[in-house]
Parts: structure tokens; sequence; C-alpha cells
């Protein structure tokens, strides 16, 4: 926890550092720019319903198979979004959105092997980085509908692995660093819909689909969030 509320705090003083300078700074022909801060709920999964091979007491290779489910977590972190149509000369207002910000991540599942029924509850916390390229389409003046995509990067900087086997709790065990294997780096794309209100405040839709088997294996890591953000500038204007 004390990890989690470290990256929660650095995220939030470094946007109000950055949102102060940039205030200040005053430079002549500076593109249209927002900066704010998001918060939202994950509802993960980590795809995986397949075998892999596992060694038995008799030493002879067996499989197991596990459905992984959906759970809950939470996201929060820094929006940095910029208009670059001040740069050319286009029918509509694109813009790049880079974000910096904790994501809580995980899945559930009940897998069976051998004569063994063993349930597992996984939660991973990443230090996540999306870049997304998007457009933006004017309703009125109070509202505006948004569509983005692109790759985001994520690294992982904690995860734990609870095992219940034959309904007999076992220790806590590491995903990075113990049962899983663990990939520690995650790569992936996203895609976000949402809507802007009033010019500063967002409410948002996304999905993202990560790339990299996080343990080694074949368990990817899937997300499916919504959001709020509120921005300290206006862009567009």
């Amino acid at each position: 926890m004390k990890k989690l509320f470290a990256v929660i705090a650095t995220l939030v003083v470094t946007a109000f550092a950055f949102n102060a300078k940039a205030q200040l700074s005053g430079i002549e022909g500076m593109p249209p720019y927002k900066l704010g801060i998001t918060v939202g709920m994950n509802m993960p999964w980590l795809s995986g319903s397949g075998e892999v091979s596992v060694a038995g007491s008799d030493l002879h290779t067996n499989t197991y198979t596990g459905a992984y489910k959906m759970t809950t977590g939470f996201q929060a972190g820094i929006n940095f979004m910029f208009d670059p149509s001040v740069w050319m000369s286009v029918p509509f207002t694109p813009f790049v959105r880079v974000e910096a910000k904790y994501s809580m991540k995980g899945s559930e599942s009940k897998i069976s092997y051998l004569n063994h029924v063993q349930e597992e509850s996984i939660s991973t916390h990443y230090v996540e980085m999306p870049v997304h390229f998007g457009c933006a389409w004017f309703i009125n003046d109070d509202i505006s509908l948004m569509a983005e995509t692109g790759p985001y990067v994520a690294f992982g900087f904690s995860g734990t692995c609870k095992i219940t086997q034959d309904g007999v709790k076992k220790p806590t065990a590491g995903v990075f660093d113990g049962i899983l294997n663990g990939n520690r780096f995650d790569l992936g794309w996203g895609v976000q819909a949402s809507a802007m209100i009033a010019k500063n405040y967002q409410v948002h839709v996304a999905y993202d689909y990560g790339f990299i088997n996080i343990n080694k294996h074949f368990l990817q890591n899937r997300n499916l969030s919504v959001g709020f953000t509120w921005f300290f500038e206006s862009l567009f204007e």
C-alpha cells in the first residue's frame, strides 16, 4: 500500500507542478493543450483459457485448464492532451493524448489438474503510459464527442497470487518474483470513447488489449475501464 500511495502522490504533485509552469510560460504560438487528473474503475481479466504443461507427482507431463474471470481494480493518473491542428489545415479537430497512471489489474480463476481443484486470485499493479491519437466532434458549446486509439507500455512493480487448493489456503505468492514467473513489462493497444462536458470534464470508456504473456506461458492482460478526468486547461480554444 505504501508503494501505491507514493505512486499516486507523485502523479498528483507532478500534474500541479507542470500545470503551474505551463500557465506561467506564456510562450507565443504554444499549441492549445489540456492537463488534468484522471480516476477510474478497472474491470480487468487475463486471457488464458488454455493448457500448460505441469509435472505431476509421477513425473509424467500433465496438463491443466483454467478459465480466467473478470475482477475489479482502480486507476489514477495525469493526462496531457494537445491539439496539433495549429500546425496543419484539416477539416476536423485531431488531438494527441499522453497519460501516466497507476493501474491495478488481475483476474480470478478456477483450475483443474490431476485430481486437484485450485482457485487463484491474481492482483497486479502497474505504472502505465498510453499514447493515443484521436479526433473530436463538437455537438454544441458544452458537449464534444471524442474517439482515440494507440499503444501503451507498462511496468509491473507489484503483484500477488492468492491460492486455495482443494479448499485449503496456500501462502500468498508473488506474481513477478514467484509463482507465475512473471514478466514485469507489458505492451498493448487501447481504444477509448469519451464525452467532453463544459470543455473541462470528460467521462470515458476504454478497452486495452495486452500483447505480452505476463507469466511467460499464455496469460495476457485485458482491461475494460470507465473513468472521469478533470482538466485544468481548455483545449481547442
